[in-house]
C-alpha cells in the first residue's frame, strides 16, 4: 500500500513536467515562429573595400544576405548621405537571392567629410527602415594608407575648459618609424575652425601637440585633424576629441533582469556619452547614500560588481569627479523572484544556475536564438534553494543565444543573452596565405586562400577579397561578416572585436531588437504581411498632355536596345529589374526624346524613393562620429609607454584656443515648397506665397528667419530640400564593373601609381578542394596591407572571415 501512495504521489509531479515541457514550450515555439513569419527582419552586410577613400574613387562593395527569412531579393540599393542626412549618391545593382555587388563613383567634386553608407534590398522596403546596413565613410583628399597616423591623447583628465591638453602623435609606415615627416594640425568646434600649426616628427617618428581646452558649448564637439607628407606619401587622421563636459549616462543591469535580496549577482556597469558612444570612466556605487565600492568600466564602457544584495537597502551609482553627473538608476531589489546566472565549468561546459526566492514548483527552461526555439527543459524549482542545469550548447549553434525561464502560466520570470563558444559545428575557417611577407614596389602577389569547418574539410565558400593599404581600414570600428551575422538584430550599438573578450557581460545589457519574449507572446497573429508589388523595377502612369492622344504601350531605349512597355487604358505601367539592367553610360530613358516629353506626362511611383524618405527623415541615419583606429586612451595620469620615448620630442608651443560659438545654423528644408522674400527673409511670413518679389532660397545661401512670436530673427544657411522624392527620374539596375587589375610585367607607366587598393574581386569561389588561388600587383605605396575574405559557405547563409598581412618596402 505504501508503494501505491508513493506511485500516486509521483505520477502528478510527472505530468505536470511533460505538460509543461511539451505544450508550453511547443506554444512559445510556435508564437515566436508565428511572429517572424509576419514580422521578418534582414539581416544586411556590406563587405566594402575599404572605410576612407579620396574622391573620385570607387567604393567597391559585396552585400550578403544573412538571414534566411527573406529571400529572393532581386536589387540591391545603395545610398550615400552626408552629415545632414542629405542622399549624395543613389545606385542600384542586381541582387542574386542573397548576394550582389557593385560600386559607388564618387565625384572629384564631393566635400571632404564623414559620410554614412547606407543599403537596402528591394525585399527590405516592406519592412522596418531599422534592418538597413549602414556604415561610416570618411572621404579625404591625397590619402594612401601607406603611412599611419597614431594619436595618444595623455590624460582624459584634463579634458576640462581651461585644462592643459596633450596629444602625442606618431607616424610609421609598416613597422618603421618616420622621422622628419613635416605635417600639420587643425583644430575644429564642429565645422568652425579655430587654430592650427605645423607638425614635424623627431628621430622616432614621434611629435606632440599641446593646446589649452576651451569652452565649448553643449552642442559643440572639438574635432582634431592630423596631417603628413613625406617622399608623396600621405597620411590623415582625424579624432573626435573624448568631451569630459558632455554627460555621461551610467546604467546597472542584473544578470537575469533581477536583483534578488540574499542572492549573489553579477551587475554589469554600462556607461556612455548623450551620443550612446562608450566611455570608459571612474564609478562609486553607494549603499544607502554612502560609498560602497569603486569600479572604473573599460573602454567599451562595461564595469563588473558581484553584488548580494540586502532587502530595504537602496543603491545607486554615481561618476567619481564631476559633480554635474546626476545619481543614476540602480536596479530595485526584490525580496522575492528568480535570477539566472551563466557559469562555465572547468572542463568548459556552460550551466545554468538558477536561484529562486519565495517560488516553489515547476518552470521551463528554454533556450532560443533570435528565429528559433532550439531547446527546453522542464524543472522543478525549490523556495530559497538554487538548480543547476547543464546546457546542450555544443549541440546548438555558435550564435548569441537566450535563456529564458517560464512558470506554468507562461509568464516570463528571468532571461539572459550570452555567446555560445562551445559550438563546434558551425566553426569555419578562411586560411590566407601570400607566397611572400615583404614585396617591392609594383611587384606580383600571390595569394592561397583555404576555407575548412571545424574538421578541416574543404568548404565550398563564395567569397569578396580586397587587399588595401591598412590605413585605409579602421580596424577600431570594423566589424566583419562574423560579427555582423553573431550580433545581428541586438536592439544596441554594433559590437567590434573588442568586445569579445567580454562579451557575455556586454549582452547583460542589451536585449533582442523588437523581438523580445513579451513582445512575442503579446503579439495577435494577422496572416503572412501583404507585399508591396514590383519594389524592384518601375511603376507609374502616363498621361497625355492633350486629350486627343491616347497610349496603350512605348519603349524604353537604350543605346541600340530597347524594350517595351505595357500601358493600361488608366495610363498605368509596371516595368520589372530585369529589363532595366544596363551599363553605366547606356542609361534607359523614353524612345522618342523630346517629341514623347512634348507629348506624356510621367509619374513614377518609385517604392525606393518612398524609403529613402522614411529613412532620411527618420532617425536611422544617426551614426557615432567617424573616429579612427589609432587613437589611445588613458583613463588616469600614468608614465609615458615605451612606445612613445619623445626623447628630443619636436614639441609644440601652447595653443590657446578662444570659444567661438556658432550664430549660424543651418536650416533643412521638410516640403520644398519655401521661399525668400525681397527682403532676404526665408518663409517670410509678412510676405505670404504669390507676393510679388518672391523667390526660391538657393542652396548654401545665408537667409534671415523671423520668429512670429517674438518677432526675433536669427541667421540660417539654406541646406536644401530633405525629402528626396523625385518623380522624373528613370531608374536603372547597373551592371557592376570590373575592378582594374594593372599587369605590370607587361606595361610599367612612368608616372606614379598611388593606389591603395591593390585588388578587389566580390566574387571569389573555392573549389571542392576549398582552395581559391590569385595574384595582383603592389603599387608606389609603402607600408603594411591588410587582405580582408569574407563571405558565405555556398549555398547557405553561414559566413566565413579570415585576415591576412603583407608589407611592401
Amino acid at each position: 500500500m505504501k508503494l501505491k501512495r508513493l506511485f500516486l504521489l509521483i505520477l502528478p509531479v510527472f505530468l505536470i513536467g511533460a505538460v509543461i515541457e511539451s505544450d508550453l514550450a511547443e506554444t512559445l515555439k510556435q508564437k515566436l515562429f508565428n511572429y517572424i513569419q509576419e514580422n521578418p527582419s534582414t539581416a544586411l552586410y556590406l563587405h566594402t573595400d575599404k572605410d576612407i577613400y579620396s574622391p573620385g574613387e570607387k567604393i567597391w562593395f559585396k552585400a550578403y544576405v544573412l538571414s534566411a527569412t527573406i529571400t529572393n531579393n532581386k536589387v540591391i540599393y545603395v545610398r550615400l548621405a552626408d552629415k545632414n542626412k542629405r542622399i549624395v549618391l543613389s545606385d542600384q545593382f542586381a541582387m542574386h537571392d542573397v548576394t550582389g555587388n557593385g560600386e559607388l563613383i564618387l565625384p572629384d567634386s564631393l566635400r571632404e567629410d564623414n559620410y554614412t553608407l547606407y543599403a537596402y534590398t528591394d525585399k527590405m522596403i516592406n519592412f522596418a527602415e531599422r534592418d538597413i546596413f549602414k556604415k561610416a565613410i570618411r572621404i579625404t583628399k591625397n590619402v594612401t594608407g601607406g603611412m599611419v597616423v597614431q594619436a595618444e591623447l595623455a590624460d582624459t583628465a584634463k579634458l576640462f575648459p581651461g585644462e592643459k591638453v596633450s596629444i602625442n602623435v606618431k607616424v610609421n609606415a609598416g613597422d618603421t618609424l618616420v622621422n622628419n615627416a613635416k605635417g600639420a594640425y587643425r583644430l575644429y568646434a564642429d565645422e568652425k575652425f579655430i587654430k592650427g600649426g605645423k607638425l614635424a616628427t623627431n628621430s622616432s617618428g614621434e611629435t606632440q601637440i599641446k593646446f589649452t581646452y576651451p569652452q565649448l558649448t553643449a552642442q559643440q564637439k572639438l574635432r582634431v585633424n592630423i596631417s603628413f607628407d613625406k617622399d608623396s606619401d600621405k597620411a590623415e587622421l582625424n579624432l573626435a576629441m573624448p568631451d569630459a563636459q558632455n554627460p555621461i549616462i551610467l546604467n546597472a543591469y542584473a544578470e537575469g533582469g533581477h536583483l534578488i535580496a540574499g542572492i549573489p549577482t553579477k551587475v554589469v556597469i554600462k556607461a556612455t556619452d548623450n551620443d550612446n558612444t562608450p566611455v570608459s570612466a571612474a564609478v562609486v556605487i553607494q549603499k544607502a547614500g554612502r560609498e560602497f565600492k569603486k569600479i572604473q568600466t573599460d573602454n567599451n564602457g562595461i564595469g563588473v560588481i558581484n553584488l548580494t544584495s540586502q532587502a530595504g537597502q537602496q543603491y545607486a551609482i554615481q561618476v567619481i569627479g564631476n559633480n554635474e553627473n546626476k545619481i543614476n538608476h540602480f536596479p530595485k531589489v526584490e525580496t522575492r523572484g528568480n535570477s539566472l546566472k551563466i557559469a562555465y565549468d572547468k572542463d568548459k561546459s556552460l550551466h545554468a544556475v538558477i536561484y529562486s526566492k519565495g517560488y516553489k514548483g515547476e518552470a521551463l527552461l528554454l533556450l532560443r536564438n533570435y528565429e528559433t526555439v532550439l531547446w527546453s527543459k522542464a524543472v522543478n524549482l525549490t523556495a530559497d534553494d538554487s538548480l543547476n542545469v547543464t546546457l546542450p550548447t555544443d549541440e546548438v549553434p555558435k550564435d548569441v543565444l537566450s535563456l529564458a525561464l517560464f512558470d506554468p502560466k507562461g509568464d516570463l520570470k528571468a532571461e539572459r543573452l550570452f555567446l555560445n563558444r562551445a559550438a563546434q559545428n558551425d566553426d569555419y575557417n578562411l586560411h590566407i596565405v601570400t607566397d611572400q611577407k615583404i614585396y617591392g614596389n609594383r611587384k606580383k602577389v600571390t595569394v592561397t586562400i583555404t576555407a575548412t569547418n571545424h574538421n578541416n574539410k574543404p568548404v565550398e565558400a563564395d567569397l569578396s577579397v580586397s587587399a588595401t593599404a591598412s590605413g585605409m581600414v579602421d580596424m577600431g570600428n570594423y566589424q566583419n561578416i562574423l560579427q555582423a551575422y553573431r550580433y545581428r538584430f541586438l536592439d544596441a550599438v554594433k559590437v567590434n572585436d573588442v568586445d569579445e573578450k567580454n562579451i557575455n557581460d556586454y549582452l547583460v545589457t542589451t536585449g533582442w531588437q523588437n523581438v523580445t519574449w513579451p513582445r512575442v507572446i503579446a503579439y495577435k497573429t494577422k496572416g503572412a504581411p501583404q507585399l508591396i508589388n514590383n519594389t524592384d523595377g518601375i511603376k507609374g502612369t502616363i498621361s497625355p498632355l492633350e486629350n486627343s492622344i491616347s497610349i496603350t504601350g512605348w519603349q524604353l531605349q537604350a543605346g541600340t536596345q530597347k524594350i517595351n512597355v505595357s500601358i493600361d487604358r488608366k495610363g498605368i505601367f509596371n516595368i520589372l529589374s530585369e529589363s532595366l539592367l544596363t551599363a553605366r553610360g547606356n542609361e534607359w530613358q523614353w524612345a522618342g526624346g523630346m517629341k514623347f516629353k512634348e507629348s506624356y506626362r510621367v509619374v513614377y511611383n518609385n517604392e525606393d524613393a518612398l524609403f529613402d524618405n522614411k529613412i532620411v527623415n527618420g532617425t536611422w541615419l544617426t551614426y557615432p562620429e567617424f573616429f579612427n583606429s589609432y587613437i589611445i586612451v588613458k583613463t588616469q595620469k600614468q608614465k609615458q609607454p615605451a612606445s612613445f620615448s619623445f626623447n628630443t620630442v619636436n614639441e609644440l608651443g601652447e595653443v590657446v584656443i578662444e570659444n567661438h560659438t556658432a550664430t549660424i545654423g543651418d536650416f533643412w528644408s521638410a516640403n520644398c515648397d519655401d521661399y525668400v522674400c525681397e527682403n532676404d527673409i526665408l518663409n517670410c511670413p509678412l510676405h505670404p506665397p504669390g507676393t510679388a518679389g518672391n523667390h526660391k532660397p538657393q542652396e548654401g545661401k545665408t537667409y534671415a528667419i523671423i520668429d512670429v512670436a517674438s518677432f526675433s530673427n536669427r541667421k540660417v544657411v539654406y541646406r536644401g530640400c530633405k525629402n528626396i522624392l523625385k518623380t522624373d527620374v528613370l531608374k536603372n539596375v547597373y551592371i557592376p564593373l570590373v575592378f582594374p587589375l594593372p599587369d605590370y610585367e607587361k606595361s610599367s607607366p612612368a608616372q606614379p601609381q598611388i593606389i591603395s587598393t591593390v585588388y578587389w574581386n566580390p566574387n571569389l569561389t573555392t573549389d571542392s578542394n576549398g582552395k581559391a588561388v590569385f595574384s595582383f600587383f603592389t603599387s608606389d605605396i609603402k607600408g603594411n596591407y591588410r587582405i580582408i575574405a569574407q563571405g558565405i559557405k555556398t549555398g547557405k547563409t553561414e559566413p566565413l572571415y579570415g585576415a591576412a598581412m603583407f608589407t611592401v618596402k
